[in-house]
């Protein structure tokens, strides 16, 4: 056991990590222009479009996906973003 990481984050540690949008937390991305411009990524999700990924495990890519979610509701409900 790795004497700076206690049990419960090498546990975390092993958890499956996959990138993820950073403003849905979707993971079906691609690479907009076939990487011909460098990486972008695209999501398929919300159509993100940028540079910035995250790596993050499923809690985090659900955190995202909630809050997007609620953003999503609010500006189709009364037509301006939630905080």
């Amino acid at each position: 056991m790795d004497e700076f990481m206690s049990e419960k984050e090498i546990e975390e540690d092993d958890e499956d990590t996959l990138l993820c949008c950073p403003a849905c937390g979707g993971t079906e991305l691609y690479y907009e222009a076939g990487m011909k411009m460098g990486r972008i990524y695209h999501c398929k999700y919300c159509n993100y479009i940028g540079a910035f990924v995250l790596e993050g495990n499923l809690e985090m890519r659900q955190l995202l996906r909630d809050e997007y979610e609620r953003k999503l509701w609010a500006f189709k409900n009364f037509g301006h973003s939630y905080k």
